[in-house]
């Protein structure tokens, strides 16, 4: 794929010595930079959310609610807007598989990154509409953790070892290497 040549090809530590030595500047840089990388992919995660609920409510007709991204009260099977609601939380979570392996980019990180998407959403819901209560919003933050972590790591890893076994790929038949 054309997009996956701008990736880059080789990952270096996260100190950023490739030694082994450390300093108090480089892990300042490290925290820093996943800081920035949690930020934002907790702002395209809402983004993402935001306008595929907007982009929906349009198409079916129903007036568009901020609450409906920081409520779980509205997350249910007895209605369509809680059935739809879901389905488009879960289509969120592959937008946010895509946004992971891109501005993350190491497999390693994917848990974390993903549990911490999980845990600020669960901050804020609490904050803005109470504690969770319902199970079915618990239900669909379980399969969209899962759903993120699996697939996260997949794609990831994929890319990652693309330059090791798909780059450079050998012809032991006829004796030729495609560089």
């Amino acid at each position: 794929m054309w997009i996956l040549s701008y990736l880059p090809s080789r990952y270096t530590s996260l100190t950023g010595s490739n030694d082994g030595t450390t300093s108090s500047t480089s892990s300042y840089n490290v925290t820093f930079k996943l800081t920035g990388q949690i930020i934002l992919l907790q702002i395209f995660y809402y983004f993402t959310a935001i306008v595929s609920f907007y982009i929906t409510s349009m198409l079916l007709g129903w007036n568009f609610e901020l609450s409906w991204i920081w409520s779980w009260r509205i997350i249910t099977l007895e209605n369509s807007l809680g059935l739809t609601l879901m389905f488009l939380w879960l289509l969120n979570a592959l937008f946010s598989v895509i946004l992971i392996t891109f501005i993350i980019g190491r497999s390693k990180l994917v848990w974390d990154f993903a549990l911490t998407i999980h845990f600020i959403n669960l901050v804020i819901v609490w904050f803005t509409s109470g504690f969770p209560k319902n199970i079915y919003w618990w239900l669909l933050q379980c399969v969209s953790l899962i759903l993120m972590m699996i697939l996260g790591i997949y794609t990831t890893r994929w890319i990652e070892l693309r330059d090791t076994f798909f780059d450079q790929p050998h012809d032991i038949e006829l004796g030729n290497i495609n560089k």
